[in-house]
């Protein structure tokens, strides 16, 4: 199921430099998530060669990651950076159905162990040569090893990413990649609680919409709305282990809430996020649980 919805996801996606039949009508926050690119009416030959390559690799083999890195490299030595950030997008959705149970990943890096080579990642521990090989083997395809709760396993590493497509892509692509670099080393949430300080929550959000707003109708559409969308979402209702109100009150912001939503209203006072949080601070300092309710049920999460 997995590899069937992948190629279905492939499909959509090597289509997207294709212009639209039809003039969009104008978006009320933010644009569609398609590229336009001109000399591709029929869309970009790289994308559907690179489209037909990815759908004929092995997803449980977990060296076609470096397989489908090189062969982005080879189609898209020459092609438009708007083109290249497609064909980004269509690798890093392959990363993701690539398979990485436990039993994969132990047969990958035998006789190394995962949690051996998570804890060098957070630790900068120096490895042994063995040890090394293994962990190298991850980074050649683009995974990193990471552990949450005692739990290990392996993920699409944005800091290799950055340095294989940076050169290729356009300057939005840049700044994503820069962006999800920087999230991925100070990290989110663990064990549904935040471990990210107020101002990097507040910036993060503010980050993410003005991406939206400027580049309305880039390929990362999606996933950046999604992010933003989770973020103002986290914004009025916390998470479960990180709460927005105190205890002991309904009506008291947290310090860290309270800090995060200052933050914003002071140096971002013309922003969208800021037209969701103030009325909400509004409304917690006037004990008003119906408006409170409100917001909350007018942020997606998604």
């Amino acid at each position: 199921m997995r590899n069937l919805c992948f190629l279905a996801l492939l499909a959509a996606l090597s289509s997207c430099n294709n212009p639209p039949k039809q003039p969009s009508p104008a978006p009320v926050t933010f644009g569609p998530a398609i590229n336009n690119l001109e000399g591709y009416p029929q869309g970009s030959p790289a994308i559907q060669a690179y489209t037909q390559y990815l759908r004929s690799l092995d997803t449980n083999n977990l060296a076609n990651g470096h397989a489908a890195l090189s062969e982005f490299k080879r189609l898209f030595a020459s092609q438009p950076p708007e083109v290249c950030d497609t064909g980004f997008v269509l690798f890093w959705n392959f990363q993701h159905i690539l398979e990485t149970s436990d039993s994969a990943v132990g047969k990958f890096i035998d006789p190394i162990r995962l949690d051996t080579l998570a804890s060098a990642e957070y630790t900068g521990k120096t490895l042994n040569g063995q040890e090394q090989d293994a962990q190298n083997k991850l980074w050649y395809n683009n995974f990193i090893a990471q552990e949450e709760l005692g739990e290990f396993y392996i993920t699409p590493g944005w800091r290799l990413a950055n340095k294989q497509f940076s050169s290729f892509v356009s300057a939005p692509m840049k700044e994503v990649l820069a962006e999800e670099t920087k999230e991925e080393k100070e990290g989110f949430m663990v064990d549904a609680g935040l471990v990210i300080g107020p101002g990097q929550l507040a910036d993060r959000a503010i980050w993410w919409e003005h991406f939206l707003t400027r580049y309305p109708r880039h390929i990362y559409d999606s996933p950046a709305r999604s992010k933003y969308n989770v973020l103002l979402f986290i914004m009025v209702s916390g998470s479960d282990n990180t709460s927005i109100l105190e205890e002991d009150s309904a009506f008291k912001l947290t310090p860290y809430f309270d800090s995060a939503y200052h933050l914003i209203m002071d140096h971002s006072p013309d922003s969208r996020t800021n037209t969701v949080i103030r009325p909400f601070w509004q409304a917690v300092q006037s004990r008003d649980s119906a408006t409170m309710k409100r917001i909350r049920d007018s942020v997606p999460l998604y």
